[in-house]
């Protein structure tokens, strides 16, 4: 595809004479420059140590994971630096009606704003999205600009204005949770939300109802262990039907068509499209795949090392997103189909924004950026 010969072309050497050294080193490293190994001089001088935390699951309730120190943080010290992403808040919004907000990206919930500002900054450090919302009382870190002298932070980018910044910086933004108070090995690290947060969770809590149907639904994944292999077919469904959030889906990775069997060739005038059929014989362990929404037309009893499993034959369904890797579409219009596919191929997933996040009811709202951390040139001017 056109996004993945970008990417490709990105790592290439640009000239013939440094086919030799990207052929030695690689091509990732030398797509980096010839400095992209530092010393260990330049790393006590620049380096920042990401190897304080470690994530499990949350000590507060439907918080889901959050980030726990690994050893004793003394009170005002760095806990990790959290590079930050300056994005236009109006790419959050989902759907308008009547010029009305309805609905928002599960990304604002990790995003830092503030209310006079149309800059939400998104951290792109896997440790600062783990850290939850302890309020004033349980809170035992703060958010913070950095005050390091690193290459990684711009100060120059806090005067410029929010349609310079949105336009042209990607890059640049570093910020640290800080220690409010010294914290002890394996203390979940919070930090305080801000009172909008509070006030928007606590009323979101207190209204929420859940939608219809839903007392049914068991997440695909937990379902999908529940079933163990055993899954209905496209007309067993009829009578017993799965959620209707949910559908079966198939492991799958496109091979060479001429490894199918052409069951009806393309025909345009007569409305047909090419139909595809092919024996299963992908190696889990070892192919690439990616996970296709279909139709369980078949399911038999069969043998694999000594124990009784189940294997389908399925119908892939058309895919019309953008999403999914070359190898993982073809024509929209043709179908494939492929028998004897092992039950560990096949699992449940949620539909099209169909999952939990894309409720209507669901909560979103951004982690509040303090009054002193926004600089005077990104607020608003009315």
């Amino acid at each position: 595809s056109e996004a993945t010969s970008d990417r490709v072309r990105m790592v290439l050497p640009k000239h013939y004479d440094e086919l030799e050294e990207a052929h030695r080193v690689g091509t990732a490293r030398h797509s980096l420059g010839r400095d992209s190994i530092k010393t260990q001089g330049w790393l006590n001088e620049n380096g920042i140590c990401l190897d304080t935390v470690y994530v499990k699951e949350s000590t507060l309730p439907q918080a889901g994971r959050g980030a726990f120190a690994k050893e004793h943080i003394p009170r005002g010290s760095v806990i990790v630096p959290v590079p930050v992403m300056p994005v236009n808040r109006t790419n959050l919004i989902v759907r308008k009606h009547k010029g009305k907000t309805t609905s928002l990206q599960l990304l604002t919930n990790y995003v830092y704003g503030h209310p006079e500002s149309e800059i939400v900054l998104l951290p792109y450090s896997s440790e600062a999205v783990y850290v939850n919302h302890g309020g004033k009382v349980r809170a035992n870190a703060k958010l913070s600009w950095t005050t390091s002298s690193t290459p990684i932070h711009k100060d120059e980018l806090f005067g410029m204005k929010p349609h310079e910044i949105i336009e042209g910086v990607k890059l640049g933004l570093l910020m640290e949770f800080i220690a409010t108070r010294d914290i002890s090995p394996d203390e979940e690290i919070l930090i305080d939300y801000g009172d909008e947060w509070d006030w928007a969770w606590t009323n979101h809590v207190k209204d929420w109802k859940p939608r219809q149907g839903s007392s049914s639904y068991v997440p695909s994944n937990i379902l999908t262990k529940e079933l163990n292999g055993y899954y209905k077919t496209k007309d067993e469904q009829k009578e017993e039907p799965y959620h209707s959030s949910l559908s079966t889906a198939v492991k799958f990775w496109l091979k060479d068509l001429d490894f199918y069997d052409v069951i009806i060739s393309k025909d345009e005038e007569a409305g047909e499209h090419t139909v595809y059929h092919a024996n299963w014989t992908q190696d889990l362990d070892k192919d690439s795949y990616c996970i296709r929404q279909c139709e369980i037309l078949h399911r038999s009893l069969t043998t694999t090392n000594g124990n009784a499993t189940y294997a389908y034959d399925v119908k892939i369904l058309p895919y019309r997103g953008k999403i999914l890797p070359s190898a993982c579409v073809w024509d929209e219009d043709d179908t494939i189909y492929i028998d004897k596919v092992p039950s560990e191929a096949i699992s449940m997933i949620e539909k099209s924004y169909e999952s939990d996040q894309h409720l209507l009811n669901a909560f979103r709202h951004e982690i509040g950026l303090p009054d002193d951390l926004l600089p005077a040139a990104w607020r608003r001017t009315y």
